[in-house]
């Protein structure tokens, strides 16, 4: 997964770029997007997928297509948020830590630091959860019925659980979405862009399912997404950089803006790649 990969990947916003052609996993959450060796890679690969499909019933037209210039506020006219109740609770200590030598970095370059409050947070990772798993079944159904054994064992009792969330706590989970989409709107009313780390935990050996977090081993499942949800549930734009090493394992600094404000986040990404120079060479100049 790009999260652990030491590059840039973005998740545009909801309905901003076309998922025909694609097999789903669950209609509502799946997004498609660049993973790329740069920001400015990104952002290019960005403008060429981009924009409405009518194909793709949950494509949405927009007015603008991307420019990599459209965001021009200068640094110090820049306000970025931080939800620490959520996004810096349960999070390895040296992670932690290397995200606030960025957000230091940011202020340095003239960006002011406000604390923001989504309560509702707390309750992105079980509602995307319960919408992930409900989805995912109804698309596979047919074929864990007539060919269950065809799925891997890691995958088979995901999709067999995804049968027994009923229809109020998916339709519960859909009110939690609304929820959240309001708290972020209002808290994107006084910032440009939220920070985060990517990921709480430490980078783990390929085929593990248990991960590090400060010296203790947690279940890999468990704290993968929880970070992340919350942009995917709501369908915002949100990007993860580059934030550094950790005993020679990249960390991902994950950047949320406003629905298709991706400008937000990539200009913020641009900066900092000047503070963590981009993990591969560059083969072109």
């Amino acid at each position: 997964m790009h999260k652990l990969s030491g590059i840039v990947g973005l998740k545009p916003t909801y309905g901003r770029v076309s998922k025909y052609g694609c097999f789903p996993e669950a209609w509502s959450l799946d997004h498609i997007g660049p993973m790329t060796k740069t920001v400015r890679d990104t952002e290019i690969v960005l403008s060429a997928i981009e924009g409405f499909d009518e194909k793709d019933p949950s494509s949405i037209k927009f007015s603008e297509k991307y420019s990599l210039n459209t965001f021009q506020k200068k640094s110090d006219e820049i306000v970025l948020g931080i939800n620490e109740d959520f996004y810096l609770k349960n999070v390895d200590d040296e992670i932690m830590n290397l995200v606030k030598k960025n957000v230091k970095y940011l202020e340095s370059q003239g960006i002011k630091i406000e604390q923001v409050d989504i309560p509702t947070l707390e309750q992105a990772e079980y509602a995307l959860t319960i919408t992930d798993m409900s989805e995912a079944s109804t698309v596979h159904y047919q074929n864990l019925v007539e060919r269950s054994a065809d799925f891997g064992e890691d995958v088979r009792p995901i999709l067999e659980l995804g049968i027994a969330p009923s229809a109020v706590e998916y339709l519960q989970a859909q009110q939690i979405r609304r929820q959240l989409k309001l708290e972020f709107k209002q808290a994107f009313e006084s910032v440009d862009a939220l920070i985060a780390p990517t990921m709480p935990i430490m980078v783990p050996n390929i085929g593990e399912d248990q991960a590090i977090m400060n010296g203790t081993k947690v279940d890999l499942f468990d704290y993968a997404l929880r970070l992340t949800s919350p942009a995917n549930f709501t369908g915002l734009p949100s990007l993860s950089v580059p934030g550094g090493f950790i005993n020679g394992m990249p960390v991902g600094i994950q950047l949320i803006g406003p629905a298709f404000k991706e400008s937000n986040i990539l200009a913020l990404g641009k900066l900092i790649e000047t503070y963590q120079p981009p993990t591969f060479p560059r083969e072109f100049s």
